[in-house]
């Protein structure tokens, strides 16, 4: 009998131990089952800026209901998770988070839709699902971008970018350094104005993927 109540007792403290926070925010932490330092995000993209000296440094993450994360490693590697989990390791994920985006319901589309056709040249081909104009909505010298890694965007348009014509169910993830490195953000749908979100004339390297 006290060797059962002992093993009660034991598993109770483990679960206790695991038992995933609460709230409204999604919430990365360093160790696993949701200790360590932490970080917290709502709906949106989130990148090194956010994280800090978690990015690349989380082991578990609490998602509340209804929230969906798409999630990317420094080489362009992307997953979706839309539950909590306490070791991200068991999916090959741990100190693996870089950058994503968070999301609640159902990316949606509208705006300004871009012009059909070519481009004025690039070298990721002229019907490439995504491409990066040099003005706003959708006008200018552009640079055509097929699913992958691009390392940087080239000397006329790094830091030129205004725009961005993303097809449906495309994923554009933007850096403001070449080889994918300094600020970034996510895009689910097209951008006719990047100055919305702060990032008109930064745009210098791009990873491009498709939504799950």
């Amino acid at each position: 009998m006290r060797t059962y109540l002992l093993t009660c007792l034991l598993l109770m403290a483990i679960t206790a131990a695991v038992a995933q926070p609460k709230g409204d925010r999604v919430v990365f932490y360093q160790h696993n089952n949701y200790a360590g330092l932490s970080r917290e995000a709502g709906p949106g993209s989130f990148g090194s800026a956010l994280l800090g000296v978690l990015s690349g440094q989380i082991s578990s993450v609490y998602i509340p209901t209804g929230y969906t994360i798409a999630i990317y490693d420094r080489q362009g590697r992307k997953n979706t998770i839309n539950r909590s989990i306490p070791n991200l390791g068991v999916y090959g994920w741990d100190n693996r988070i870089t950058s994503g985006l968070i999301r609640t319901g159902s990316p949606s589309g509208g705006g300004v839709k871009p012009p059909g056709g070519g481009s004025s040249g690039g070298q990721h081909g002229s019907n490439a699902p995504v491409r990066l104009y040099y003005n706003t909505n959708f006008k200018g010298n552009t640079v055509p971008c097929n699913i992958g890694l691009i390392q940087y965007i080239g000397a006329g348009a790094d830091k030129s970018i205004s725009s961005i014509y993303i097809a449906k169910g495309y994923v554009v993830t933007v850096y403001d350094k070449r080889g994918h490195k300094g600020r970034s953000h996510t895009f689910l749908s097209s951008v006719p104005s990047l100055a919305a979100f702060g990032w008109d004339n930064r745009v210098a390297s791009v990873i491009v993927s498709r939504q799950d």
